[in-house]
């Protein structure tokens, strides 16, 4: 696998990968808990050869974005009006991105660190 897939898988894997914005802290009191579960999430790369169409299953628990996965780190959070934040790292790559979470669904934008590849992602809640 290539180093561009790996990480690209990572950011998937993340969850909600995401508007180019870094991630930003949350107080616990504000998480978004009602978006709790698993959610599966589709990767659509519109700029860069970074892989496109990847399909990956993330959680969320109390309102916190974790990776599904090892080798990558994730953080993210999601407020209780669905806004949702996430920052990915995988060696010397990074991205960040967000979007909005609306009931069972939801979609927004991500960006490599070094602005390499950029696209969209669409998600639903699976369990």
């Amino acid at each position: 696998m290539t180093k561009a897939k790996r990480f690209l898988v990572a950011l998937a894997s993340a969850g909600m990968l995401l508007i180019g914005a870094a991630a930003t802290p949350i107080p616990a009191a504000a998480q978004g808990a009602g978006f709790d579960g698993t959610w599966s999430v589709v990767i659509e790369t519109l700029r860069g050869s970074c892989p496109s169409g990847v399909r990956y299953a993330v959680q969320i628990y109390r309102g916190r974005v974790f990776p599904a996965g090892g080798g990558f780190s994730a953080g993210g959070a999601v407020a209780p009006n669905g806004a949702i934040s996430v920052t990915v790292s995988n060696g010397q790559q990074s991205a960040s991105g967000g979007g909005r979470l609306s009931g069972s669904y939801g979609g927004g934008s991500w960006i490599t660190s070094d602005r390499t590849c950029s696209g969209r992602w669409s998600a639903q809640r699976t369990g």
